[in-house]
């Protein structure tokens, strides 16, 4: 549970950190993100909350408590005549995002309950058949493809390319540490790096869509 709140804090930097450099839209005081990280910690550290959450027959799961928090957050920068006014796309932005972990969430516990449920069901004996040689299946990506990710550069910003080659060009987006980003599909190639072989992985973050080594991504 402490990674999703490290996921939904880094979810905020994001959105901070594209509010910042978007000259379109007006730059949103420091302390309304402040006030955002706050409320998840508020969330965090109240036991019966995350308790109540977890639960899954609870009627409101902690993205939807989430998600009123980030309207409080909202209702009360409106409301603070010494405070200038965050662009209401900022507030809009993240609450699509944390919709979007919602969705993650729930697709992800789905998959769990269905593989409970095979696991669970019995079985009739057969004889053993003659055990015959069979090929290393390749490592499956089904269950990665379509999921959030959240980025691991050890502190660095990750340089998107537009093909999955470590001599393609790069993008003039960069991806910042502790990013949400969506995986869209893998490459059949691959690179040798620290140490192991991470294959190529196309992402679609916030909009921009190009490659990188899934060595840098998290799914926890």
């Amino acid at each position: 549970m402490s990674s999703l709140f490290k996921i939904l804090k880094g979810v905020i930097s994001g959105v901070k950190k594209k509010n910042f450099e978007d000259p379109n839209v007006e730059t949103a005081p420091s302390s309304v993100f402040d006030k955002m990280k706050e409320k998840v910690e508020e969330i965090q550290n109240n036991t019966n909350t995350v308790e109540t959450t977890e639960s899954s027959t609870a009627g409101t799961s902690i993205f939807d408590v989430l998600k009123e928090k980030m309207d409080t957050v909202q209702k009360e920068n409106e409301a603070d005549e010494n405070e200038a006014t965050a662009d209401s796309s900022v507030f809009a932005d993240l609450q699509r995002q944390i919709e979007e972990l919602k969705a993650q969430q729930s697709q992800m516990q789905e998959q769990s309950q269905a593989t409970a449920s095979v696991n669970e069901a019995p079985s009739i004996p057969t004889p053993a058949p003659t055990p015959e040689p069979t090929p290393t299946p390749e490592p499956s990506t089904a269950s990665s493809t379509g999921m959030m990710a959240m980025t691991n550069s050890g502190g660095g910003s990750l340089a998107i390319r537009q093909h999955p080659d470590m001599g393609a060009a790069h993008l003039d987006v960069r991806i910042p540490e502790m990013s949400l980003l969506k995986v869209l599909e893998y490459s059949d190639k691959s690179v040798h790096i620290d140490g192991v072989i991470a294959r190529w992985c196309k992402v679609d973050f916030q909009g921009t869509q190009g490659w990188i080594l899934e060595h840098y991504l998290n799914f926890n």
